[in-house]
């Protein structure tokens, strides 16, 4: 159990994890840990490299003072005698760089200690954010006790050891890797939250978007919530449902498809491999339901108009700048595409109480989250359905008696 084999340490070491359960729970939200995350939230957005990538100048401004004090009040007679579950193991997925940072601060304010193993695929992004943490930890030395980020290969007999570190495991990624992990036993009394690949959608008035005078933030926020990651991220629309009559949809099409694209052409470059994978699979969905239509006047943008509504979409929906789209006149007829495959839905022209209002009534299995155009990469404490901060605290219950005598 002394050693871990053939693991890179980017925060802590090999003392600081053979160490790290004898490091007591805290308390959620705590005072230390607020004042933590606001020094950490300063380093990075004074960091000059960092404001060449959004998403993590995002977490930056994410984890400043104000928004988190705003989280705790949210939560507010919820976290009365609470503590942490101890320490958490997170396995960080490799689409969306950023994410670790954000599952380890979720973990961090329920007063926990952390362990996380990054993906073998080094990212700036990364480096950035591990840089501000140090550079925080200096301030925080009680700190470093509480806190290891690791890299290594896939490897079942470390992941093994790790786990039989952990209170609570947390695993971001695909079925394969998620079942893979799970042949890791954990202690008996420890967890696991696990987040699986997913997809999402958008959605758009055709009618309300043909009035919008000027689209430009529209088409930038689109931009952020696609482009930006490939459209691997689990939140990032892949299906596009339009709402509307024929007409307005047809109009509303051609002017959003046409901004898209001269917003895109000097702003993303379109892998090789990713080009390949959308025209595979738009012929293979050509080839396998009639009368689609494939529209793309170059390979920077491919979009598939089905001719009907149908769940086996999603198993077609790929990144890189890869769209399905589907025609509606009203929004409950898409209630059927909805399914445990979509997680986030992007709006434009709708309210989203009616919306949530119409998956709770017709007790639809899929989105669990409702958000305007530019919000789709938002992280919230509430993930797939799941309160992280009520998952990774301990509530001791108790009881108010008479007192007697």
């Amino acid at each position: 159990m002394n050693d871990f084999g053939n693991i890179k340490f980017m925060l802590g070491t090999q003392d600081t994890l053979l160490d790290i359960r004898n490091q007591k729970p805290k308390s959620p939200f705590s005072d230390e840990i607020i004042c933590f995350f606001d020094s950490l939230s300063k380093n990075i957005r004074n960091n000059k490299d960092s404001r060449s990538f959004s998403d993590v100048m995002t977490f930056g401004f994410w984890c400043r003072k104000k928004g988190i004090l705003q989280y705790k009040e949210q939560y507010g007679d919820r976290l009365k005698a609470t503590l942490g579950r101890g320490t958490t193991l997170h396995f960080a997925p490799s689409n969306v760089p950023v994410m670790f940072a954000y599952s380890m601060a979720a973990a961090l304010l329920s007063g926990n200690n952390v362990i996380v193993r990054l993906s073998s695929k080094r990212s700036a992004q990364t480096d950035l954010i591990i840089n501000g943490l140090k550079k925080t930890l200096n301030e925080f030395p009680e700190m470093k006790h509480r806190m290891v980020i690791c890299c290594y290969e896939h490897d079942k007999a470390i992941t093994d050891k790790m786990s039989q570190l952990c209170d609570l495991r947390i695993v971001w990624g695909g079925d394969e890797t998620i079942n893979e992990i799970r042949k890791s036993p954990l202690p008996p009394t420890a967890l696991e939250l696990s987040f699986r690949s997913r997809s999402s959608m958008a959605m758009i008035d055709a009618a309300i978007f043909r009035k919008i005078e000027e689209t430009g933030d529209i088409v930038r926020e689109f931009y952020n919530d696609t482009f930006l990651y490939d459209q691997n991220a689990c939140s990032s629309p892949r299906i596009i449902c339009w709402v509307g009559n024929q007409e307005d949809i047809r109009k509303a099409k051609e002017r959003f498809w046409y901004e898209v694209s001269v917003f895109t052409r000097n702003r993303y470059y379109l892998e090789p491999a990713l080009a390949v994978k959308k025209r595979e699979t738009s012929f293979c969905l050509a080839a396998n339901v009639p009368d689609v239509k494939i529209i793309a006047d170059d390979n920077l943008i491919v979009r598939v108009e089905l001719p009907h509504l149908m769940q086996e979409a999603w198993e077609y929906s790929v990144p890189g700048g890869f769209f399905i789209e589907i025609n509606v006149e009203k929004v409950e007829e898409a209630l059927p595409i909805f399914t445990a495959k979509c997680q986030t839905l992007s709006c434009l022209g709708f309210s989203h109480e009616k919306i949530a209002g119409l998956l709770v009534e017709n007790q639809v299995s899929g989105i669990d989250r409702i958000v305007d155009f530019g919000h789709a990469l938002d992280f919230s404490l509430t993930w797939d359905g799941i309160d992280l901060i009520e998952n990774m605290i301990r509530k001791i219950k108790y009881y108010n008696k008479r007192v007697v005598g």
